[in-house]
C-alpha cells in the first residue's frame, strides 16, 4: 500500500515505501485514562499519547546510565586526645570534703586521714563534725552514712576518669572518636588527605566538639544522683597538636550532597548533563527517509495523498509544534532534575574541589511509553555543580 489515492492522477515523480506495517487511517492521540492526572502514572502499558502532550510525556522521563559505581577514597587526619570529665555537683564539694568522703569510703581511719594531710587535727576534725551534721558521716565520726556512701561511689567513679578518657581526635570532622588502631593506614603522597581543621583556641572550651557525648557514655545508669550528674556535667579536652594516623574514609553515594558546606564536608565538582530533547512518534521511523517527499506531493497535488499520508503528515506536524524537554542529569547518578541555577559550564584554575570523572547517561522515557514514543536529543551542555559531602555520610 502507497501515500498515493490509485484513483487519482499520479506525479511525474514516484515515491515508493517498503516495509508497511503501521496501522493505516488517523493517529490516535490523547492522555493517559487516570482519575487523576496530577498522580504519578502506573507502568501499564499506554494506549496512545501525543507528542505534544508534554505535561504527561515529562511523568515517563527516566535515565540510563551504563558506567560503572564510582567510589571516593579520603583519608582524615587523626591525632591522639583526652577528655577529662568534671561535674559542677561535685566542684561544689571542697577538696577536703572529697577526701575525706573517699578515705572512708576506701575504710581508712580517722587517724590515717590526718597523717596524710598537713591541715591539722583540728582542721580535720572541724570537717569531720560539718559532714556529721550534713549527715555524710555517722555520729562515731568514723563510718559514712547510707548518703555518704553514696558520694563515696560518686567520687570514686569521677577519680577512675581523672586520668581522662583516651580517645582519638579526628581532624577533618572536629570530632572525637573511639582509638581503632586496626582502621589506621599511611596514605600514599598522591591520595586524597582531607585538610586539618583542629584549632587549638576553640578546644579550649568547655564541652569541646562531640566531647560531653562521648563523657556522657561513661556515666553508669546505676552511679548516684545519676541524673543530676548527666545534667551537670561538663567536660575538658587536651588534643595532641602532631597527627599521628589517618582513617580511610569512602564515598560512593553521590545523591545526598548539599548546596552549603557544614564545616565537615568535602567539595566536590558533580558532572551534570544539561540534555534537551524532542519526544517523536516511533510509528513513524520507517516512513522518515521519504517524508521529505511526502511533504512536497502534499503541498503540490494534497488529493494524491492517501489516508495513510494524511496521518503521517498530522503525527509529522505534531512533532514540530512540540515543546522540547531539558533536564540536568547528574551523570554519576543518573538522577535527573529540573534545571538547576547553580551549574557552571567550566571549573576554575587551581579549583579545590575534587573533579570526578564524567560518565555517559542518556535521557529516554520508561516502558510504559516507549513502544509510542522516543526522545531525539538536540542539545546537550556539559556543566557542573559544586557539592557538599558531609563525612557523616561517608563509609569508614
Amino acid at each position: 500500500m502507497g501515500f498515493f489515492d490509485n484513483n487519482s492522477k499520479r506525479p511525474n515523480k514516484t515515491i515508493t515505501v517498503s516495509g508497511l506495517s503501521q496501522p493505516n487511517g488517523r493517529l490516535k492521540v490523547g492522555r493517559v485514562h487516570k482519575k487523576n492526572p496530577e498522580e504519578e502514572p502506573s507502568e501499564t502499558m499506554v494506549d496512545n499519547i501525543s507528542v505534544t502532550d508534554i505535561k504527561q510525556i515529562k511523568r515517563y522521563l527516566s535515565t540510563v546510565n551504563k558506567t560503572k559505581e564510582t567510589v571516593l577514597t579520603f583519608y582524615c587526619p587523626i591525632s591522639l586526645a583526652k577528655i577529662y570529665c568534671h561535674s559542677v555537683l561535685v566542684d561544689k564539694l571542697s577538696d577536703l570534703t572529697r577526701f575525706i568522703i573517699l578515705s572512708l569510703h576506701r575504710n581508712h581511719s580517722v587517724d590515717e586521714i590526718c597523717s596524710l594531710t598537713k591541715m591539722g587535727d583540728t582542721t580535720v576534725k572541724e570537717e569531720l563534725d560539718y559532714l556529721t551534721k550534713g549527715g555524710i558521716i555517722n555520729n562515731d565520726s568514723l563510718t559514712l552514712t547510707n548518703l555518704g556512701k553514696q558520694y563515696g561511689v560518686l567520687l570514686e567513679a569521677f577519680a577512675s576518669l581523672s586520668e581522662g578518657i583516651d580517645v582519638a581526635f579526628n581532624g577533618f570532622a572536629n570530632e572525637f572518636e573511639t582509638i581503632d588502631n586496626s582502621a589506621y593506614v599511611v596514605p600514599d603522597k598522591d591520595d586524597y588527605v582531607l585538610n586539618n581543621r583542629y584549632m587549638p583556641v576553640l578546644s579550649r572550651n568547655d564541652n569541646y566538639a562531640n566531647s560531653l557525648d562521648i563523657a556522657q557514655s561513661y556515666i553508669a545508669p546505676d552511679i548516684p544522683f545519676c541524673k543530676e550528674i548527666r545534667n551537670s556535667l561538663y567536660t575538658t579536652v587536651k588534643i595532641n597538636k602532631d597527627v599521628s594516623h589517618y582513617r580511610r574514609a569512602t564515598l560512593s553515594c553521590f545523591d545526598k550532597g548539599t548546596k552549603t558546606d557544614d564545616g565537615t564536608s568535602v567539595k566536590i565538582a558533580i558532572p551534570y548533563d544539561r540534555i534537551t530533547c524532542k519526544p517523536l512518534y516511533k510509528w513513524i521511523d520507517p516512513y522518515r527517509n521519504v517524508l521529505s517527499d511526502v511533504e512536497i506531493v502534499n503541498e503540490k497535488c494534497p488529493e494524491l495523498i492517501t489516508e495513510k499520508a494524511k496521518s503521517i503528515m498530522r503525527a509529522l506536524s505534531e512533532e514540530k509544534s512540540a515543546e522540547t524537554i531539558s533536564r540536568d542529569v547528574n551523570t554519576i547518578t543518573g538522577t535527573m532534575s529540573q534545571l538547576e541555577d547553580d551549574l557552571i559550564d567550566s571549573l576554575p584554575i587551581n579549583d579545590t574541589a575534587y573533579v570526578i570523572a564524567r560518565q555517559n547517561v542518556q535521557l529516554t522515557l520508561r516502558e510504559a511509553v516507549s513502544h509510542l514514543l522516543y526522545l531525539k536529543e538536540t542539545e546537550r551542555k556539559k556543566l557542573y555543580a559544586y557539592r557538599y559531602f558531609s563525612y557523616s555520610v561517608m563509609e569508614k
